[in-house]
């Protein structure tokens, strides 16, 4: 059986996904094997006294024995639009604590001491997760590369393929197409429900914004002899029906076209 147009491009965003899928997985352990080695460098060489520490992207939380955060520290450049790291910035809840609150006065003792190596060494500090971040910075930055150029292939193919559904869609409703009970909203304050048949008969005019379509749809006329409703097909033609008010149909015409055995799952 001859694969289609649409069948190959839907293939082709499956792989182009699964790629994407496998750099993204290969991108995040480089990251998790470079964070975990800067917050153990960092731990051994600066913090030896703290019990935890949590890296990612310039941002470490440090913790006590109890898993309560002592102080987080910011690595950042001189403004937000700046890059290059020189500073770090320190911060910290502040809060009143009792003379036999141990745990509290303890992160205090700890807090003091990491505002020490911050102030006499923070240069230092900045300087090895510079240098521990290059390790593998060339790997991620081509990773996260490819990822993007898929990403915009993938974009493109889906492009591709509206753009074929939307002109086979076309031509069907211009032939015309039976639909499953579908309505529509033909004038600004005038919506057609029970539509069981859609024909486009012509554009209104050569910018393709409005169209001229006949409908057939259910309608449920009020019998007076019998004193119930009842149902009667009936067929009319409404022009200068808005582009926008058919992007169901334009678009998604196989989710509202009636097709043989379409509910059959077996």
């Amino acid at each position: 059986m001859q694969i289609s147009k649409i069948e190959k491009l839907k293939s082709k965003v499956d792989k182009l996904e699964a790629k994407n899928t496998l750099l993204e997985a290969k991108k995040y352990a480089l990251e998790v094997e470079m964070f975990d080695e800067i917050k153990g460098f960092v731990k051994k060489h600066y913090f030896p006294f703290i019990d935890d520490i949590e890296y990612s992207d310039n941002y470490f939380r440090l913790y006590n024995k109890e898993r309560k955060e002592i102080c987080s520290l910011s690595l950042r450049g001189e403004s937000w639009r700046d890059t290059d790291l020189t500073q770090i910035t320190l911060g910290y809840y502040s809060t009143q604590t009792k003379s036999n609150d141990h745990v509290e006065l303890e992160r205090l003792i700890a807090l003091g001491t990491v505002s020490q190596v911050i102030q006499t060494r923070s240069d230092e500090l900045i300087k090895d997760v510079k240098t521990l971040s290059m390790k593998s910075k060339n790997s991620i930055r081509q990773l996260t590369k490819d990822k993007f150029h898929n990403e915009r292939l993938i974009m493109e193919t889906k492009d591709q393929i509206k753009n074929i559904n939307r002109e086979r869609n076309l031509e069907k409703l211009f032939k015309g197409v039976d639909v499953d009970n579908c309505f529509m909203q033909v004038r600004g304050n005038m919506i057609i429900r029970g539509i069981k048949h859609v024909k486009f008969l012509e554009w209104t005019n050569d910018n393709k914004k409005s169209v001229i379509v006949r409908l057939l749809f259910k309608s449920y006329d009020y019998n007076y002899e019998t004193k119930e409703y009842d149902v009667v097909d009936k067929s009319w033609t409404y022009d200068k029906v808005r582009v926008d008010n058919l992007k169901q149909y334009i678009n998604n015409l196989e989710e509202l076209e009636v097709v043989k055995d379409k509910y059959i799952t077996t």
